[in-house]
This record gives C-alpha cells, structure tokens and sequence, in this order.
C-alpha cells in the first residue's frame, strides 16, 4: 500500500510544481559568477556550497524562520497540525517544537549555491540585475540533466517570496494532501513521517525570501550538514578572499552521470568591453579545449553595451 504514495507528492506540491514548471520552460538554470571562479568551476568539475552565513545577506534566513514561525499560528498551521494528528498525534506535537530545536541547524549549519532561472525569451542577453550583480560571465545549465535517481540529499529548490499569510495558504494545500492521504500516510513509520516533516518544515524556512527579492527568480542547490554523507558532496576547507571557510564541493561529474556536455548548457559573457570580451572568451575556449569537451551551445556573446 505504501509503495502506491509519492511523499514528496503529499508534503511538498509547490516544489513538484516549480520543478514542472521549469522543465516546460526549458530547464535552464544560471550561475553568475566572475571568470576565474568560472573556470574553476570547470577545470575542478565542482561548484561549492557556502554557508548561508556568507551569503550577501545572512537575514535571508532569519526572513524565512520568522514567517514559518507566524504561519504556524495562522489558520494554515493549525489545519495543517490537526490533519497530522490524525495520522499520528506526535507528528503535530513535532510541528509545534521543531523551530526551537532546529533553529541554529538551519541558520547556522546549511550551505547552498545560488541559481536563476535562465527565461527562455532572454536567452540572448541573460538577466541584466545579476550581470550588474554577480559578475561578467554566467554557466548556463540544463537541470533536465541531471541524474534523477542519485540517492541525495542535495536539494535543487525554487525560492518563494511570501509573507506568513501566503505560507499559511500553502499550509492548507498540505493539509489536504494529508487529510486526503490519511490512511495511507499511517501505514508509514514514524520515522520515515518524521523526516518528511522535518524536511518540508526545514525547505519552508530555507526556500523563502522577501518579496523584493522575487525579480530575480532564484533557484538553489540546498545542503543542511547533519551526520548523514551524501554522495555529490565532498567536504573542505578552502581560503576565500584571505578566510578558511568550509565549503562544499558538489560533483558535476556526479551529478550528470559523466554526461558534462549535457549539462552544461553554455557560458555566456556579459556586459564587458570589447577587448574583456575577446580575452574573456579566448579564456574560456581554452579551457573546453583542455578539458577535452564542449557545452552543449558553445559560448554566447551577449554584446550589451557596458555603461561607463
């Protein structure tokens, strides 16, 4: 009865729907960066997991704990608990305390990579915010990809940008799903129930920006270190701009299954001068070169003019 139900189908209906809503629209994933950590990127075959701590904005995080925390008290949170006491009382008692026993887990021990979406009816020019942003160069990728059958604990998820009423509403689609799934949900154990709360909840709070951010239509490679290993990844210490920081290294290799040519899209070049954009191009062809392979659709040339 239990091989029948897809828990991911039950527990997490925004992000199916993202992940089908990026697929239709191509699949393609962008990496903004400057050109040494893009060639990096491909000579080691790896692309690195910071911690959130890092990020531009470490609040990021603290946005998302807040508005989990007010859209459990919200109509949403309290159908969604009641819909799992009903499959098991504990469960709806683990809603209530998971924010204070997991909160320096998310805040302080998750690293991720950030990704946008890579919109079709651009794809000449690419997203002038993050060009303005990130760096002159961007790694095209195509998630249809990668390997959907790797055991990992890495997760490719869309960012939302709610406020606590609009979490509360996905509460409820949730709450249905479980009410709906009831009798099949208690023929799970506890613990398999248990890490699949754990992980929507968890998801909830990483997967949630301010509202002012929604332009730029992020995606990210999510890794919360707990004491399970996880087969892409490979943990180290590196020095960035003069610091030792932990990193992450995600396998490119692994995560295509060797198929580096499917993922990798293209690399476009951003808004530059025309002799940057000449040496930047020459640089990237002589990295395929010595990597003995190609993307996909070559090197694009966006050719936006740079505004001195």
């Amino acid at each position: 009865m239990t091989q029948n139900l897809d828990l991911k189908s039950v527990f997490y209906p925004f992000g199916r729907r993202k992940i089908e809503q990026l697929n239709q629209a191509g699949g393609l994933l962008a990496h903004y960066t400057n050109l040494p950590v893009l060639v990096s990127i491909l000579e080691k075959g790896e692309i690195w997991l910071r911690t959130t701590q890092k990020m531009n904005d470490y609040r990021e995080i603290e946005w998302g704990v807040s508005r989990l925390q007010e859209a459990l008290k919200l109509p949403g949170g309290l159908y969604l608990k009641k819909a799992l006491s009903h499959v098991d009382p504990e469960l709806s008692a683990y809603v209530d305390t998971f924010a204070k026993r997991n909160e320096q887990l998310f805040t302080t021990n998750t690293y991720s990579s950030s990704f946008t979406f890579h919109d079709p009816t651009r794809d000449r020019y690419g997203r002038l915010s993050m060009w303005r942003a990130y760096g002159k160069v961007a790694l095209i990728l195509d998630s249809k990809a990668i390997a959907d059958d790797l055991t990992s604990h890495v997760r490719l998820t869309a960012m939302a940008y709610m406020e606590a009423s609009e979490v509360s509403e996905r509460m409820v689609e949730v709450a249905k799903n479980v009410e709906a799934h009831q009798a099949q949900l208690r023929t799970f154990d506890r613990q398999t129930l248990r890490a699949e709360v754990f992980l929507m909840l968890g998801l909830a709070q990483l997967s949630n920006k301010h509202p002012g951010f929604r332009e730029e239509d992020e995606w990210r490679a999510l890794w919360v270190e707990d004491v399970r290993c996880d087969p892409l990844l490979s943990k180290s210490v590196e020095v960035i701009k003069g610091q030792e920081e932990v990193v992450y290294r995600l396998s490119l290799a692994a995560l295509s299954r060797g198929n580096l040519s499917a993922l990798v899209d293209k690399v476009m070049i951003g808004p530059t001068t025309v002799d940057e954009m000449i040496e930047m191009r020459d640089r990237v062809e002589a990295t395929f070169t010595k990597l003995g392979w190609w993307p996909k659709n070559g090197i694009e040339l966006t050719e936006i003019p740079l505004r001195e």
